[in-house]
């Protein structure tokens, strides 16, 4: 997450035992988002992805647990394109 985070101008703070979020402002910076073959990493960026657009790969992750995941959240308002 950090590492992704990262490209799109953000991350995580990491203490002895716990990972802070910071309040931050996120920006698609034209990379593409590496899923890194999780579909917990895939799901959690396609929902940032969804407020500042952006791409994603290896989006396939989600089959392992939710397949219908990119259909539920085109419901919820989500603009998603999968190819």
């Amino acid at each position: 997450m950090h590492e992704e985070l990262s490209k799109l101008g953000g991350g995580l703070i990491f203490g002895d035992n716990s990972i802070t979020v910071p309040r931050q402002e996120l920006k698609y910076r034209g990379i593409c988002l590496d899923g890194h073959n999780d579909h917990r990493i895939v799901m959690a960026m396609a929902v940032i992805l969804s407020k500042i657009g952006g791409e994603i790969s290896g989006i396939e992750a989600v089959r392992k647990s939710y397949p219908g995941f990119f259909d539920d959240i085109r419901v919820l308002g989500a603009e998603v394109k999968t190819t």
